[in-house]
């Protein structure tokens, strides 16, 4: 029976006789019990809405007639005979005699549908379904009516009006929805039950339920509409859930599609017995937020809407130049996103817009970045009091996660990875709870603090760091410095002279200095950084590097004539317990012959070396042509050759001439010590210097290292026969 309001008549044709009990014996039909019921609909309204729903009987529907006296309860079936489907029919039924007497009271009531077990107690337990299918299914309302036995008595005849139990909410979906939720909730964590098993009772001509009878295991606070095979649900008709009445503090509607999802609060909510509320969700509009951040530099700002509208309007300030719209599909009930592309906010300080969706405001907000600070940068810091200078690389970069930092700092500090960002002057770096500032140049190539650490690294003392510029592309006067020169110099009171002593390249990183000087190559070398000014070469103190020493107390500054260098005086290395050097002098070596291969290094020398600290005799050496390709493609033997207490020493060894044609890696592993039987390796690899002048092939070896199972090695000067 499909219904909202229903009204009964009941007319008797016949005087009643008796009413049957619950699951007793039905009487014998005669001329005297038989009793025909003629029920009736009525129109009536909905509070929120103005149509309502046709309520029809339909052939074999039944109910359920209740007379209770003090010690029985008799319960009646009426049926109908109906052809189809009709606003009135009539039903007949079969009452015990007991029934008419003064035992069964005034009144009893009718229930619908028949189907309900009425127990002895009198509960009816009604089950509303927590997933159902939009239809009003034949005996899925529960309605009741009270029935005056009086009349019966007197006139054999009565009306009943029928009232709906339930409360019907009728849902109008958009196309692509394939499941709504109704949710009951409660700000105090008590939720009004809306589905379930719920015990009725007729009491003062009232079907309740019994609030103390209902248990916490039949009560459930969500209601599901949901097609039985999961297909989205018809957009073309209404569709109609049964819920339990009663005032819901909060009610929240779930809206579900193939590829999203919506969910809104509608607040406080009474369902009313025996009334029908209406909900329409064809015209959904929902942003997530009304606040969204670009990247500042530049991007998609993508913006969720979950939505059935078709088409509506975006529209951007006119001075957000820097805010386009990106085209986006629309359709049914679907996830749309609504884009914008940010263009980059390189003015370092923060902007924002208020664009408008379908009416809805919504901020996107954009931080600025500076270009400039973005690069490689290289450091120079120590840990601690008496610790060496270290230096090292980092770079700054665009931060993967804004919201923590504009940019990322990767390898700071030796290799620690913080978030960032720059203000007036300031790179402040995030190290977990705390923030690390340095102060940074106004032409951002330089960054300094004092004491500063991040993490478990600390910067003793003042902490610097130089942007990268990476390799400088050479002037033609800075050309004609760079190659190999011939030293000469005095230190403690002794005249110091090397071959192929000095050397001048093209810097590593120009931010240094554009040039890179090796020079004072007598068992040890200065590397620094220097730049060309007219006819002085500026050597950079602040980049010397040592293997045992620091920094030199002040830059040098040697005069350039012709094709020497000189100067009169450097202060020597900090912590460095040596006298200056004076009358320094280098001589640029004009190579000739062309560039030098591994054939042309193969030959006899003669050298000349110091060897366990001790300056020996001239001996001979060869370079051959390697035996063994895997190890090296030049060999080198009899190298640093002597004799001491009549037995010889010398070194064999493999080496590379590399691509520079001036350098001979010789190979600190495969060593074998001439005459005795000892294998060994070089701590390191030694860089020889090769140069031609006038045909003629010099080695040098300007700096000095150690051997296993022999005596330290150092300046080695070899020229080809």
């Amino acid at each position: 029976m499909t219904m909202k309001k229903i009204f009964l008549a009941l007319a008797a044709v016949a005087a009643l006789a008796s009413c049957v009990k619950e699951n007793t014996l039905v009487p014998e039909q005669t001329a005297d019990n038989l009793v025909t019921i003629t029920a009736v609909s009525a129109d009536t309204k909905t509070t929120l809405g103005n149509d309502g729903t046709s309520v029809v009987w339909q052939k074999d529907d039944a109910i359920k007639v209740v007379f209770k006296s003090p010690s029985k309860q008799y319960v009646t079936e009426f049926t109908t005979d109906i052809d189809g489907t009709a606003t009135t029919a009539a039903f007949s039924g079969l009452l015990d005699a007991e029934v008419t007497t003064d035992a069964c009271g005034d009144a009893g009531y009718a229930v619908y549908p028949s189907t309900v077990n009425v127990e002895s107690d009198g509960k009816i337990l009604f089950t509303v379904s927590e997933t159902q299918n939009g239809l009003i299914e034949k005996g899925e309302n529960l309605a009741y009516a009270e029935v005056s036995l009086n009349e019966i008595r007197n006139t054999h005849t009565t009306e009943a009006t029928f009232a709906n139990v339930l409360s019907l909410l009728k849902i109008t979906v958009p196309q692509g929805v394939k499941k709504i939720t109704v949710t009951s909730t409660d700000e105090d964590g008590v939720a009004t039950p809306i589905a379930g098993n719920a015990p009725y009772f007729y009491t003062d001509g009232t079907l309740v339920i019994n609030e103390e009878k209902w248990y916490d295991s039949d009560r459930v606070y969500s209601v599901v509409l949901q097609n039985q095979d999961n297909s989205d649900l018809d957009h073309t008709k209404s569709h109609y859930v049964h819920v339990f009445p009663g005032e819901c503090e909060g009610l929240t509607i779930t809206v579900d599609g193939t590829d999203c999802s919506y969910s809104k609060k509608v607040g406080a909510f009474t369902f009313v017995a025996s009334k029908y509320h209406t909900l329409n969700i064809a015209n959904i509009f929902n942003l997530a937020s009304d606040t969204y951040a670009a990247s500042p530099f530049g991007g998609i700002v993508e913006i969720p809407v979950i939505t059935t509208v078709d088409e509506y309007e975006v529209t951007i300030p006119a001075e957000a130049t820097w805010l386009t719209k990106t085209p986006s599909a629309k359709g049914a009930f679907h996830k749309d996103i609504v884009s914008f592309t940010a263009a980059a906010n390189t003015t370092g300080a923060e902007r924002a817009a208020t664009v408008t969706i379908n009416g809805v405001e919504v901020v996107i907000s954009q931080k600025g970045y500076v270009p400039e600070l973005l690069g490689n940068y290289i450091e120079k810091f120590s840990r601690g009091y008496g610790q060496p200078v270290e230096s090292n690389s980092f770079v700054i970069k665009e931060s993967d996660n804004p919201s923590k930092g504009v940019y990322l700092v990767d390898g700071i500090l030796g290799g620690n990875k913080v978030y960032a960002d720059y203000a007036d002057g300031k790179l402040t770096c995030y190290d977990g709870s705390k923030s690390r500032i340095l102060t940074v140049s106004n032409d951002f190539s330089t960054m300094t603090g004092n004491g500063f650490y991040i993490g478990t690294v600390s910067a003793y003392g003042e902490y610097s760091a130089l942007k990268a510029l990476g390799a400088p592309t050479l002037t033609s006067e800075e050309e004609a410095l760079v190659g190999l020169y011939n030293e000469s110099w005095t230190y403690d009171g002794a005249s110091v002279e090397t071959t192929n002593g000095m050397t001048i390249s093209a810097s590593d990183e120009a931010a240094f200095g554009r040039l890179k000087v090796t020079f004072l190559s007598n068992g040890g070398s200065l590397t620094c950084y220097a730049n060309l000014d007219g006819n002085s070469l500026n050597v950079i103190s602040a980049g010397v590097k040592h293997a045992t020493y620091g920094e030199a107390y002040t830059d040098i500054t040697m005069t350039i004539s012709d094709k020497t260098l000189s100067f009169a005086t450097l202060q020597m290395l900090k912590d460095w317990d040596m006298t200056d050097v004076t009358n320094y002098t280098a001589t640029k070596i004009e190579t000739s012959g062309g560039a030098i291969t591994a054939d042309d290094l193969i030959g006899t020398y003669t050298q000349k070396f110091t060897a366990g600290g001790s300056e020996w005799p001239t001996s001979t050496m060869q370079i051959q042509k390697s035996d063994n390709p895997s190890m090296g493609e030049l060999k080198i033997v009899d190298m640093y050759k002597y004799e001491s207490s009549g037995s010889p020493y010398s070194l064999t060894c493999y080496a590379n001439l590399e691509d520079d044609g001036q350098t001979l890696t010789v190979l600190c592993d495969g060593v074998k010590f001439g005459s005795q039987s000892w294998d060994g390796s070089f701590t390191e690899n030694l860089q020889m210097i090769v140069s031609r002048v006038e045909g003629v092939i010099t080695i040098s070896f300007n700096g000095s290292t150690t051997l296993d199972n022999w005596a330290p090695i150092g300046v080695l000067t070899a020229t080809k026969n």
